[in-house]
């Protein structure tokens, strides 16, 4: 049986069918895959060599065959042989496991810190799990860990020119974390081995939920053999762990088979009311009052926003929101309707351009109308 890799043992604390599948049904996983925010992982592949410049004397193994992956293992003790200083993206095996690591410093004769570098602005559960996972089969195969640390983005961080990685990038110690972690991770990484060598599937029912009830959905909505009727109570809105085993334990799976007895919130049950009734619910007075505080001329706004891990200009942290185009039409009272927009096509900032647009075009008196009140006025 192959060793079981680190994204692997992740799918199974996510819930033990992922990982079945990727080893029993892999095919069915390609669609799942495709979901993933590829801008997003090109950023963390960005971001992971750009911080691999901190380590002085680095050398980056990593793999980009099937033979290469093979050969990763004895390429990593030749480098710790050899005295190299960092050593990135080397494997490790033992007892039936596999990792590939971040950064790994030897420091000592038999010792060495483990660097883990992520496209973040904060520690993440995920992380600690990550690392904890790395350190374990790291102390199997007879690597000691001195130091655990993370690698992520500072947030505090505003570009000014060229980039400098020992700025744009901070390092945290998490060694007691991930000890602790490590100090319980044993049973789990049993049970995702008996798991690789089932021959059924590991069961999804909602009695079976593990980890987040969206991550489990999406597992369940997989394995069903059709798709879910419009009318399925797991489409209710934020229906939770809870209630999900609540309908379960009670044999419900249509809404209209709910029993008096499972209480939900009062968007719940609006949902469930205008399922039923099968007519949408419009609250007339709310909107009469909603438009009573209106004021002519009405704008109506939508603008647009990117954002990186490594800021693209300057005066831009990472992750910051910068907007780069907004669409605005305004509403008068004679019911006259202007449109504007703007679009930055220069490889600068966009804001002040921008703020200077929009300024133009909207004048001290009316209303403001955007989709997302939250984000918007953030």
């Amino acid at each position: 049986m192959k060793p079981l890799t680190k994204s692997e043992f992740i799918q199974y604390v996510n819930h033990p069918a992922w990982l079945w599948l990727k080893r029993n049904e892999p095919e069915r996983l390609i669609q799942q895959d495709r979901k993933h925010d590829s801008h997003q992982l090109q950023q963390g592949v960005e971001f992971e060599a750009l911080a691999e410049q901190r380590f002085t004397g680095l050398m980056r193994l990593g793999f980009t065959t099937d033979a290469e992956y093979q050969t990763l293992p004895r390429r990593t003790q030749g480098a710790i042989d050899t005295g190299t200083s960092f050593i990135a993206q080397g494997r490790f095996e033992a007892a039936g496991l596999t990792c590939i690591v971040d950064v790994l410093e030897p420091i000592s004769k038999g010792a060495y810190n483990l660097y883990e570098i992520k496209a973040s602005t904060r520690v993440k559960t995920e992380h600690v799990l990550d690392l904890a996972y790395q350190v374990y089969v790291l102390e199997k195969a007879g690597y000691p860990i001195e130091q655990i640390s993370i690698v992520l983005a500072n947030k505090a961080y505003r570009r000014n020119g060229s980039i400098d990685v020992n700025d744009l990038t901070i390092v945290t110690n998490l060694t007691d974390t991930v000890r602790k972690r490590v100090s319980t991770i044993e049973p789990s990484i049993t049970d995702a081995l008996i798991v690789c060598g089932q021959s059924s599937c590991p069961k999804v029912s909602a009695q079976h939920i593990v980890g987040s009830f969206s991550n489990w959905l999406e597992l369940y909505t997989l394995l069903a053999p059709k798709p879910l009727p419009s009318n399925h109570v797991y489409h209710i809105t934020r229906l939770g762990k809870q209630r999900a085993q609540q309908l379960n334990a009670a044999k419900v799976s249509l809404i209209e088979n709910i029993p008096s007895s499972i209480h939900f919130t009062g968007k719940q049950q609006q949902q469930i009311k205008a399922l039923l009734d099968k007519k949408a619910i419009i609250d007339k007075e709310a909107i009469t009052a909603f438009v009573s505080l209106l004021d002519y001329p009405l704008y109506f706004l939508d603008y647009e926003t990117f954002s990186n891990v490594i800021p693209p200009i300057d005066g831009v942290s990472p992750y910051q929101q910068v907007p780069f185009q907004y669409s605005l039409h305004r509403l008068d009272e004679d019911g006259t309707l202007s449109h504007f927009e703007y679009l930055h096509k220069k490889a600068s900032n966009p804001v002040a351009a921008l703020t200077a647009s929009l300024q133009s075009h909207i004048g001290e008196d009316g209303s403001i109308l955007v989709w997302n009140d939250t984000f918007e006025k953030t």
